[in-house]
């Protein structure tokens, strides 16, 4: 197995089991770790957590050649913790913790070992209010028997990334609830009543997976879904759910196929006002197919898929840190090719842009707008990536949950607010003397939500900080030491 797959399988687990018992410490992670408790490094407000769900974005990666940190192996992403605050039925309120994880790794045989975990809060959104009774987070079944006897080291990276793309394959494209596949996949027994989603999007975190017997394999991971509906008086709303995935493959003449999938039924979010045909929204206005196909290209190549995830990861760091002019000297910048950008934040009106100057003239105005200390958050999730059978060409989708900072100072302390919004990546890679390019960038918007608010003076973490400093590099060892 890779090293590299062998991280995110870990993570996944760790992110599992934290979800499933609702601790937001190592207690159930004997499989996994290679360390002392004394080093978790873990913010305080994060251990208290109470009512949650965890949901990881895109890792970057990063081996020891590369780090410098003294771990065999590093991952690096930002983590949302959605938990509720319970004040009375009428005062019920869901708040969300935005926090970052840096997780150190050591190589036992084909696993990997979680040594360090460093995980702390960047900053606090302002809770979203409840109406009516709501329900504490249901994770009564979900994962029994889970990992009691098996490990992740009899599994190849190349199990783990077929099935990964199996899993995701279905999210890559707009979904309807009232799908025959997908009401059986959430119909969960208990007699709870679930939402009518109308068209909804899923987004979703790495997958834990375990070898459960011959040519068997059994898969959790978490979705979020965004689902449109019209129950707000009337008029549409965006309804936010999150459920934990279990899903069955069995390996038939040398495939992997799925034999059975279930959701379960975690926590539901507050609904939020649907701005339709405004800002960001595309699905009032025209959702065309955007799925890679339904044929999986046959090329494998384990490590070159978590280097283009890499890239994607340098492109949303480059947002955090005003960086995006370098992100293309880095990944967008060669005589082979002539790159092509569009960001199509104006609609089907939005100009595609060509060549160095038409794209660096876009990214610096971009890098202008960031304030150390005023974070804005673009995620990638739900990757697909398909590489091509001679392993020089690749293109890939993501789903981007982004917060988009809509201040104009870096030291505001009133209310702040926030652009929310689901959008996709869909980019196309090359690969020239032993290291990819991206060389058409595209990025669309699909589902405008309400704005969030961030109130920096009831805000824990780097962002309530008095003296502004700029996000945290990837592996960064040391918050304070941010330049």
């Amino acid at each position: 197995m890779s090293f590299y797959t062998a991280m995110e399988n870990a993570m996944a687990h760790m992110i599992f089991y934290m979800n499933r018992n609702q601790k937001t410490d190592v207690s159930a992670l004997a499989g996994y770790l290679n360390c002392l408790p004394e080093s978790l490094k873990i913010d305080g407000d994060i251990q208290e957590q109470k009512n949650f769900i965890i949901f990881t974005v895109s890792p970057a990666y990063s081996q020891d050649r590369q780090n410098h940190s003294g771990f065999d192996g590093m991952i690096s992403c930002d983590a949302y913790i959605y938990h509720l605050l319970k004040g009375g039925e009428e005062k019920s309120a869901c708040g969300l913790k935005i926090t970052r994880m840096d997780i150190g790794f050591r190589k036992n045989g084909d696993e990997g070992r979680i040594e360090s975990v460093f995980w702390y809060t960047v900053q606090d959104m302002e809770p979203w209010s409840y109406r009516g009774k709501i329900t504490e987070p249901e994770t009564a079944g979900i994962g029994d028997g889970f990992g009691a006897e098996t490990t992740s080291g009899s599994l190849s990276s190349e199990d783990y990334l077929v099935i990964k793309k199996q899993v995701n394959r279905p999210w890559d494209q707009l979904a309807i609830s009232s799908d025959e596949e997908l009401r059986r996949m959430f119909c969960v027994p208990g007699g709870i009543e679930q939402p009518d989603l109308g068209s909804l999007i899923g987004l979703t975190s790495s997958p834990a997976m375990e070898i459960t017997g011959r040519n068997q394999i059994q898969v959790w991971y978490p979705v979020e879904l965004f689902g449109i509906h019209g129950n707000m008086e009337g008029h549409p709303s965006v309804c936010r759910c999150f459920y934990y995935v279990n899903s069955l493959f069995s390996k038939d003449e040398g495939k992997w196929q799925m034999t059975g999938q279930k959701g379960w039924p975690v926590l539901r979010l507050p609904d939020t006002p649907y701005p339709q045909g405004q800002r960001y929204d595309k699905i009032s206005v025209d959702m065309f197919p955007w799925t890679l196909g339904n044929e999986e290209l046959p090329g494998i190549f384990e490590e070159d898929s978590y280097k283009i995830e890499n890239i994607i990861n340098a492109w949303v760091y480059g947002c955090r840190r005003g960086r995006l002019c370098e992100f293309y000297e880095n990944y967008m910048k060669n005589d082979g090719f002539v790159p092509e950008m569009l960001i199509r934040s104006r609609g089907a009106q939005t100009p595609k842009l060509h060549g160095e100057d038409e794209i660096l003239h876009k990214l610096s105005g971009m890098d202008a707008r960031y304030h150390p200390g005023m974070y804005t958050f673009h995620t990638a999730t739900t990757p697909l990536i398909e590489i091509s059978v001679d392993g020089r060409t690749a293109v890939g989708t993501w789903f981007d949950h982004s917060a988009t900072n809509l201040s104009g100072s870096a030291f505001e302390d009133s209310k702040i607010p926030y652009m929310v919004f689901v959008a996709r990546y869909r980019h196309h890679f090359r690969k020239i003397d032993g290291k990819w390019f991206l060389t058409d960038f595209f990025w669309e918007p699909l589902i405008s939500l309400k704005d969030w608010s961030f109130d920096r003076k009831h805000s824990g973490g780097l962002a309530a900080r008095k003296n502004a400093v700029l996000y945290p590099e990837a592996f960064s060892s040391d918050i304070y030491s941010c330049k």
